[in-house]
C-alpha cells in the first residue's frame, strides 16, 4: 500500500454517474482523512484504475456501498516516494515508469529516518542453478510495501484519527420535546419529537432508500400494566 492515498468508490463508474448527495457526501468524509492524513482521497475508477476501459471489479468498498448505502474508504498508509519528498500525480504510472533519481532519493530518506533499515547490502550468494549471483537491494514488503517498524506508528496514527472521525458521522437518533394531553377520562394523548442529530441521514446515502436491508426509524412504546395503546404499537418514521 505505497501510495499514501485515501481510495473512495466507485471502482466501476465514473463520479458522474454516482447520485450527487451520495458523492457529496463520500467527498465530505473525505475531506475529514485529508485533514487527519495529509493523502488526497480519490475516485478508484476516475484516478486510480489502472485501465479505465477495464473497470475493477469485486472491490469490498463497492460491495459495503452497493449492498448496505453505506460509505467505506480504504486508505493507503505508506509512501517511501512522498518521504522522500517526490511529488506523485499519477499514482499507477509512476510505479511502472519513474527516474532512477527517484530511487535514489527513497533510498536517503531512509538513510535519515531509520538509519538505512529497509535496503540490504548486496552480498554474494553460490545459488545451486545460477550459480555465483548477489542478493540485495530493497526489503519490498517493508520500505515499498509498508513502513519499516519504526515509521509504523507515525503512519497510522493520522488514519486512526480519520476512523474515529468517519464513526462519529453516522445517524444520531434523539427524543425530544415530549408532551402529554389529557383527553378525558383516562385518554391522553402522547407527543414525543423524534429527530435525527447526526451527520448522515438514516436512510444514509441515496442507493441505501432502494435497499430492503436498510429499515428505517422505527418508534414502539412500552406501556405499564393496565394501559393500552389506541392505535399502532410501532409506528415508522
Amino acid at each position: 500500500t505505497w501510495s499514501a492515498v485515501i481510495l473512495r468508490p466507485s471502482s466501476n463508474k465514473t463520479d458522474n454517474d454516482l447520485p450527487n448527495f451520495d458523492l457529496k457526501i463520500y467527498k465530505a468524509i473525505g475531506k475529514m482523512g485529508e485533514e487527519e492524513t495529509g493523502y488526497r482521497c480519490v475516485s478508484i475508477h476516475d484516478e486510480f484504475a489502472y485501465d479505465k476501459k477495464q473497470p475493477i471489479h469485486g472491490t469490498v468498498l463497492d460491495w459495503i456501498y452497493d449492498s448496505f448505502g453505506s460509505y467505506a474508504y480504504s486508505t493507503e498508509l505508506w509512501s517511501l516516494p512522498r518521504k522522500a519528498g517526490i511529488e506523485i500525480t499519477d499514482y499507477i504510472g509512476w510505479g511502472q515508469d519513474h527516474p532512477a533519481s527517484d530511487d535514489v532519493a527513497m533510498a536517503k530518506a531512509l538513510d535519515e529516518h531509520v538509519d538505512g533499515a529497509g535496503i540490504y547490502e548486496w552480498t554474494a550468494f553460490d545459488h545451486p542453478q545460477l550459480g555465483e549471483v548477489e542478493i540485495g537491494g530493497w526489503d519490498y514488503k517493508f520500505a515499498i510495501q509498508n513502513p519499516p517498524g519504526p515509521l509504523l506508528e507515525e503512519v497510522t496514527a493520522g488514519n486512526a484519527l480519520f476512523v474515529k472521525r468517519m464513526m462519529g458521522t453516522v445517524p444520531r437518533i434523539e427524543m425530544q420535546a415530549a408532551e402529554v394531553e389529557p383527553l378525558g377520562g383516562d385518554v391522553y394523548r402522547l407527543s414525543v419529537v423524534v429527530r435525527n442529530t447526526g451527520f448522515l441521514p438514516t436512510y444514509l446515502s441515496e442507493v441505501g432508500k432502494g435497499i430492503p436491508s436498510v429499515k428505517g426509524v422505527r418508534v414502539s412504546i412500552d406501556l405499564p400494566e393496565g394501559c393500552e395503546i389506541a392505535g399502532r404499537v410501532e409506528q415508522r418514521l
